[in-house]
């Protein structure tokens, strides 16, 4: 029985690392973003 729960453990955190980076890449986006278009003027 503790296979299954290593086996479902490992694929809980298999998915959720995309999930943990795809989330990273929106709040830096959402940071960054504003910054550069004021820093080249495109407003």
């Amino acid at each position: 029985m503790k296979s299954k729960d290593d086996v479902g453990e490992l694929n809980t955190k298999s998915a959720s690392r995309p999930t943990i980076i795809a989330f990273t890449g929106a709040v830096l986006g959402t940071l960054i973003v504003p910054y550069i278009t004021i820093l080249w003027g495109f407003c």
